[in-house]
């Protein structure tokens, strides 16, 4: 339910939205009462399906906080494998978007927020969040197959000590990583 106390303020709502490539350019914007956006939004969500739409909606409602909604964004993103966006882009679409931007001036106001949010979401109380969040989920990337780049990237770091096949030895006074056994008195583990 939306509060009375929000229905006087003004939003600025994209026709097209940015996900589709829609710009910044006032006739690609109209101004809505809180309650026509989050009502258009909620139609926009109920023709095409997308959950861009449905999460501005709730968020819009008030049926979910800002940071619930920041967080079901990323969890839908991360569905789609593009955690930038939350799909893959048409080369048309990214076309749009690019020209859209060209020309802008991001206000140091605006830099200094998003520098604020960006640290807000890397504090230690956000990840044990997140952690609690998806403890129990499958990971994202399981069963996709890993490209050649990645498959290459994965040989160039594998003689590294921090990566996959390092094991740890002791012999009961001294420690350490190496992928073979380094003699006949050591025994895998730490002392």
């Amino acid at each position: 339910m939306i509060s009375n106390s929000t229905r006087v303020s003004k939003h600025k709502h994209h026709i097209i939205p940015q996900y589709e490539g829609g710009s910044d350019f006032a006739e690609n914007l109209v101004e809505l009462t809180v309650t026509q956006h989050a009502m258009w939004h909620f139609a926009e969500w109920q023709r095409k399906n997308r959950w861009q739409d449905r999460i501005a909606w709730m968020g819009l409602a008030g049926i979910i906080g800002h940071e619930e909604a920041v967080s079901q964004a990323i969890t839908e993103s991360w569905k789609n494998r593009d955690p930038r966006v939350g799909w893959n882009h048409s080369e048309e679409t990214k076309r749009k978007i690019s020209q859209s931007q060209i020309g802008k001036v991001i206000p140091a106001d605006a830099r200094s927020k998003m520098s604020v949010s960006a640290k807000n979401r890397c504090t230690p109380e956000w990840r044990e969040r997140q952690s609690r969040k998806l403890k129990g989920k499958e990971a994202r990337n399981k069963g996709v197959p890993m490209s050649e780049e990645q498959k290459e990237k994965l040989r160039k770091t594998a003689g590294h000590p921090n990566k996959q096949g390092w094991l740890w030895w002791t012999n009961g006074s001294k420690t350490i990583r190496s992928r073979e056994k380094p003699g006949p008195e050591w025994r895998r583990g730490r002392k």
